[in-house]
């Protein structure tokens, strides 16, 4: 019988919720890692009777201390890690001459810092394993750019050259790295607002794609159990766009 895949997720919400229910739906055993003890709760009910195949733990994403700890316990638990997925997310509204240094510092703690800390501590047990594959988020606001949330845009920009320089550097090793461009989304606020509920707001956003709808955190999860699959084995270094034909600008 062949033994399941062992994958990584950092947040327990939105696409990381969606992804963590994905891979344990497909048969893979995963972590979830998430600053929210709630949303980690939560998610792990959701899984029913695949629970056994998910575990939660409740650190900040940012803590390299607390990264290395709980990927020992799962290579302790379950005896390998084939991929880690990045999806933990931090945003806001607060235009550039208001900013405060601690509100960037908080976006970019989370999406930045948090993706850069988690692909680090598990290259080791992939390139023990001598393949593997990591999934980073990214956002279309990385080519758009965000009015009123810079921090967001710039760690994202960031996350994904981040993406390509780890893609060329652990390639020869057997390690893919690859980014999820999430469109306009359903149940996802964008950048903190309070006006995805408003229906006007909501067919502004839809009538940004060729597909005339909103995108969901499943539409997102499918692309990244892709970019996880052998299916993807020659994909390294890329952008996957889940957006719908969004027009952007």
């Amino acid at each position: 019988m062949k033994e399941s895949r062992v994958y990584l997720i950092t947040g327990a919400s939105g696409i990381g919720r969606a992804t963590a229910l994905r891979l344990v739906r497909d048969g893979a055993r995963v972590g979830v890692v998430d600053i929210d003890s709630a949303a980690s709760k939560a998610v792990h009910a959701a899984a029913g009777e695949r629970k056994d195949a998910m575990v939660t733990y409740d650190a900040n994403v940012a803590d390299a201390t607390a990264a290395r700890r709980i990927i020992d316990d799962l290579l302790a638990r379950w005896g390998r890690l084939d991929g880690l997925v990045t999806s933990a997310d931090a945003s806001g509204r607060v235009p550039v001459v208001d900013m405060p240094l601690a509100e960037w510092t908080r976006v970019l703690d989370v999406n930045l810092r948090g993706t850069f800390v988690y692909c680090k501590a598990v290259v080791p047990a992939l390139l023990a394993r001598g393949r593997g594959a990591i999934v980073v988020t990214s956002s279309h606001t990385a080519y758009e750019g965000a009015p009123q949330a810079t921090h967001y845009a710039t760690a994202k920009g960031a996350t994904e050259s981040l993406m390509r320089s780890l893609a060329r550097e652990l390639g020869p090793h057997g390690i893919r790295v690859n980014a999820l461009a999430p469109g306009p989304t359903d149940t996802l606020l964008p950048l903190g607002s309070s006006t995805l509920g408003d229906m006007e707001a909501r067919q502004g956003m839809a009538a940004r794609t060729v597909l005339g709808r909103l995108g969901t955190i499943e539409d997102h999860a499918a692309g990244i159990a892709y970019l996880l699959s052998d299916e993807a084995n020659f994909v390294t270094g890329q952008v996957l766009h889940v957006n719908g034909g969004c027009v952007m600008g």
